[in-house]
């Protein structure tokens, strides 16, 4: 694959533009709840591997107290008990992923897509390379967050990441981000 077709492009352009515009408010209020429960900084800038492999900086709303090492869930202890009411709830319900929009507004990420894997994820980095996944942006959400989430193995997930690249459609991203709501709802596969 060449890269990204045009189609999803200009919908991940355009719609996350008026999702960001949708999300402005909203994000106005969580990033006070925030300055308000834990002080500053309100946004974090993770650093995340894209499209071929290239590293960007994800922005994320902050839910786990400052100096906080940038591993995979998996690899922090007791990360639900790091995170204060507020950052547990944010992350439950992946509200702190809005700020995301900005990245896919800028280009760096996509609407739906394999979920960015963190810069020190050598072992997931090195499996969607093989399996050809890091041919498109990554994703807000994918095939994986809405078949388990942080529940499946890193084998399982790259497999799913591999499926959505193969089967790459205007369809299939609208299936997913119509299951990425219900998912959200349920809470499924967080902590």
């Amino acid at each position: 694959m060449s890269g990204p077709p045009l189609w999803k492009s200009v919908i991940d352009r355009v719609l996350g533009l008026v999702l960001l515009i949708v999300a402005s408010l909203p994000m106005a209020i969580v990033s006070l709840a925030i300055l308000l429960d834990g002080g500053s900084p309100v946004l974090i800038r993770q650093r995340r591997i894209g499209r071929l492999g290239n590293e960007y900086r994800m922005w994320k709303f902050r839910t786990l107290p400052v100096g906080t090492p940038e591993v995979a869930k998996s690899a922090l202890e007791n990360v639900s008990t790091r995170a204060s009411r507020l950052g547990r709830f944010m992350r439950r319900y992946s509200i702190d992923e809005i700020p995301q929009l900005i990245n896919v507004v800028t280009g760096e990420m996509s609407l739906v897509g394999p979920r960015p894997a963190l810069y020190n994820q050598y072992d997931l980095t090195a499996l969607r390379e093989a399996a050809g996944v890091l041919a498109i942006r990554p994703g807000l959400t994918g095939l994986a967050q809405v078949n388990g989430r942080e529940s499946l193995s890193l084998n399982e997930k790259v497999a799913l990441d591999a499926r959505y690249v193969r089967n790459l459609s205007p369809l299939l991203d609208l299936q997913i981000g119509l299951r990425t709501v219900v998912a959200l709802f349920r809470s499924r596969g967080s902590f």
